[in-house]
């Protein structure tokens, strides 16, 4: 691989030149750059621990005063991140947002790269915020995020990344604050950044298809009208048809889609709307071999769109709740004591018991959802008992 061949010839390099030339500090550069792009393609954390190394060295042979200096620290932040990604050791997302900072101090107003940089920071602030939860963080990205887009008017090639950043962490506010203002103009730069990405052709745009549909679904969940969910699933759809099998990004449109259609179908009540619901959550199983750990979720997807058929039409079909309660069984099965999902889950399994009761009179139903009840309630009291 050309990747393999240039790390060779940069590790020759460095051990060609002596320490005090001048492109020493290049050379440690060069080459971790193109171990994070390896990471990158081959997820191998050798090469990132590496980078990271590599990237300090080349750091402090550029001084502060040094022209390159904000490069080093722009690109270790970089690798820092990368990390995070992979490793979750919250004192790497820690430091790349300091890193980003001294970066951004380097790139004052005028600068051709300080709308990057303050991309790049709003993005770090973004992955901290969601690790841990300081709202500061989320308003301080935010900030940002108009600051880097005020430097990419309309035109600019770089427009729709800084939009869709907006947009996403303006979502995220939305989720805590639920101010409805917020969520509509997470819409308006999403509509925006769809209209330049669809316009240009550019890979993202089932992307933004699908986190514009996210956006409209949450303002439907707010206010309940029918105009959103509409929308919301004709963009999902939109967004699907763009990832077709194998896809590595068709689960998540899949669910997304089912969703809202099982949505749709509470407020509307047209089968046809559970019934696609129910096959898109059985295509999203696929991509969950038995024993691949998201594989109860999935069941459990498919479970509660079939109770939630029984429960909602009017002519019973005995086959859903059979269906729904021995799925839970499977789920309930791959969550034994101590799982964190297990409680929920005993308690997904005696609702359906009880609804066919309600309609079937089986009275076996109703003893073992009590019993059910009784294990989540003890569950529940060990866990805080354990907390305490």
């Amino acid at each position: 691989m050309q990747i393999n061949e240039s790390i060779k010839l940069y590790r020759e390099a460095i051990e060609l030149h002596p320490f005090d030339r001048v492109d020493y500090s290049a050379s440690f550069y060069n080459l971790a750059n193109a171990l994070v792009s390896r990471y990158r393609a081959e997820q191998e954390p050798p090469d990132i621990h590496e980078a990271i190394a590599l990237h300090r060295k080349a750091l402090k042979t550029r001084v502060p005063g040094h022209s390159e200096r904000s490069k080093s620290l722009c690109d270790l932040a970089y690798a820092l991140w990368s990390r995070y990604r992979c490793e979750d050791d919250v004192s790497d997302i820690r430091e790349a947002v300091k890193l980003h900072r001294e970066t951004l101090a380097l790139r004052p107003p005028g600068h051709p790269e300080r709308s990057t940089t303050l991309n790049n920071l709003g993005y770090a602030l973004n992955a901290r915020y969601t690790r841990e939860r300081e709202r500061s963080d989320l308003h301080e990205a935010i900030k940002i995020y108009r600051d880097a887009l005020e430097l990419r008017p309309a035109g600019h090639r770089g427009r729709s990344v800084v939009l869709l950043n907006l947009a996403q962490t303006l979502r995220t506010r939305y989720e805590c604050e639920n101010n409805h203002a917020i969520i509509r103009e997470s819409i308006k730069f999403h509509c925006e950044a769809l209209e330049l990405s669809s316009r240009k052709r550019l890979p993202e745009t089932s992307g933004t298809l699908n986190n514009l549909a996210n956006t409209l679904y949450d303002l439907y969940k707010a206010e309940h009208r029918a105009s959103d969910i509409r929308e919301s699933v004709r963009l999902y759809r939109l967004s699907l048809r763009m990832r077709p099998p194998p896809h590595p990004g068709r689960l998540t449109v899949l669910v997304n889609l089912a969703n809202a259609l099982k949505s749709r179908y509470k407020q509307d009540g047209n089968k046809p709307d559970i019934c696609e619901a129910i096959g898109l959550y059985q295509e999203a199983l696929n991509f969950h071999p038995p024993d691949h750990v998201d594989r109860p979720s999935g069941l459990q997807n498919i479970a509660n769109a079939l109770w939630f058929r029984y429960e909602h039409e009017h002519v019973k079909d005995s086959t859903d709740i059979a269906d729904a309660i021995q799925l839970l069984r499977n789920v309930l099965s791959a969550r034994p004591p101590g799982h964190p999902d297990r409680e929920a889950t005993l308690k997904n399994l005696a609702g359906a018991l009880k609804s066919r009761y309600k309609y079937e009179r089986n009275h076996q139903d109703k003893r073992e959802a009590v019993e059910l009840f009784d294990e989540a309630r003890k569950n529940y009291n060990n866990a805080n008992q354990v907390g305490d």
